[in-house]
């Protein structure tokens, strides 16, 4: 008896499982999958939408395509369609008109949007695109100089073969550097209605690699690789797009812009820095460099208090660092190296004090000092009737580094430092 009922169930199981509904159910080659989303202010409409996806060509191909084989597409087999309509999912219906595959966001990597249309406002359109059960909420947020709409045309990785695959690869390196934030369009939502802080997002551009100069004198300044915005690195390369600095939003509005610099005190104030390679002048002899590996030694250290109604900020920053190059070709002794860590202090310093001003100018708690803030409050309703985020512009905010090189490699002889212990 039991045998018989488990060879039923079996066959239901087989009947009901066996083919394709009218409820979803769609051909690989029925479908094109966006890897980028683009967001331009609209000319015949009220939004240009750009979508790139994987052309998918020949037959044998598209059956056996599956999520992962995808990934390998590259830059010559990709696609883009522009199309100017008052929503996203209008667009996608008119497309229908002229293109056969129905788009589909579950690969989408990027969404793009315009500086014009963020300085304008992204409340409208991401209203739309959150309606779609298909959107990921892992891709990422990215504002762009310039046309959304070139940027996604001009994104052809020219090293590997794998356009998604650096896609990812490219925010990832936000991790290794700190010259820029990798956001995803989740936390950009949540931080879209958060009453402790305000939303950033990273910012690119496209180069047109005139900052790049073959002749000419070279300039005694010191310039340091995080005091660029993108498309002004000096370089020339088969990439023209850069992901360099970070987009402030106040509300749902663009209003300002950190660079390179600004950007890793911002992580290292959000507790978020993991690390990047950091150069500033020798303290002994400025016209050569040092450079270190600084790594966050441990989360950042925020005290708040209200005096009269003003907050008073303290932030200590704790970093730690392993040398990596001097240029002055003396050794290195113990005296020296202390002597090195104060200017990555003072340094270091300076950027975080002058990033605070920025933001508090343009009234932006991107830091998180909200939600330490919010701590001193017995109620909710005490906490909002502050209103934080119109009053951060008020705050009284000081910093505080601690900088100490861990690592020296063979930077230091084992006689120098030998002798610097021995008080010689």
């Amino acid at each position: 008896m039991r045998k018989a009922v488990l060879i039923i169930i079996a066959a239901l199981l087989l009947f009901s499982t066996g083919g394709c509904t009218k409820t979803g159910a769609h051909e690989l080659d029925q479908r094109a999958y966006v890897l980028s989303i683009g967001v331009d202010k609209g000319v015949s409409d009220k939004f240009r939408y750009t979508f790139q996806f994987p052309t998918l060509s020949g037959g044998k191909q598209a059956q056996n395509t599956s999520g992962e084989t995808m990934k390998s597409i590259t830059g010559s087999q990709l696609s883009t369609i522009t199309i100017d309509c008052p929503t996203v999912h209008a667009g996608i219906e008119l497309l229908f008109s002229s293109f056969s595959r129905r788009l589909t966001f579950n690969h989408a990597l990027y969404l793009i949007i315009s500086e014009e249309l963020a300085r304008e406002g992204v409340a409208a359109f991401l209203s739309d695109i959150i309606g779609g059960a298909d959107v990921r909420r892992t891709m990422y947020v990215i504002v762009v100089k310039g046309k959304a709409s070139e940027f996604i045309n001009e994104f052809n990785p020219f090293a590997g073969s794998s356009v998604s695959k650096s896609q990812e690869m490219i925010m990832r390196n936000a991790e290794l550097s700190g010259l820029y934030e990798s956001m995803v369009f989740n936390e950009f939502l949540s931080r879209l209605k958060c009453t402790k802080c305000q939303v950033t997002a990273t910012l690119a551009a496209l180069s047109d690699f005139s900052d790049f100069k073959e002749d000419g004198t070279q300039t005694d300044d010191f310039i340091s690789e995080g005091d660029y915005y993108p498309g002004r690195v000096p370089r020339v390369s088969g990439n023209r797009f850069d992901f360099l600095g970070t987009a402030i939003f106040n509300g749902a509005t663009m209003v300002g812009e950190l660079n390179g610099n600004e950007t890793r005190s911002m992580l290292m104030l959000q507790g978020d820095f993991k690390q990047s390679e950091i150069v500033i002048p020798d303290p002994q002899t400025p016209a050569l460099r040092v450079g270190a590996t600084v790594f966050q030694q441990k989360r950042p250290e925020i005290t708040i208090r209200f005096e009269d109604g003003r907050a008073k900020i303290h932030a200590a920053v704790f970093l730690e660092a392993a040398l990596q190059n001097a240029q002055n070709t003396s050794a290195l002794d113990m005296a020296q190296l202390r002597q090195i860590e104060g200017a990555y202090q003072s340094f270091i310093k300076e950027k975080l004090d002058q990033t605070v001003q920025k933001c508090q100018e343009l009234n932006c708690d991107v830091f998180d000092f909200g939600f330490v803030a919010a701590r001193q409050f017995w109620t909710i309703q005490e906490w909002e009737a502050y209103d934080w985020l119109t009053n951060f512009k008020n705050a009284e905010v000081t910093t505080e580094v601690s900088f100490i090189i861990r690592r020296t490699g063979t930077l230091i002889s084992a006689e120098a430092e030998k002798k610097a212990e021995n008080g010689g």
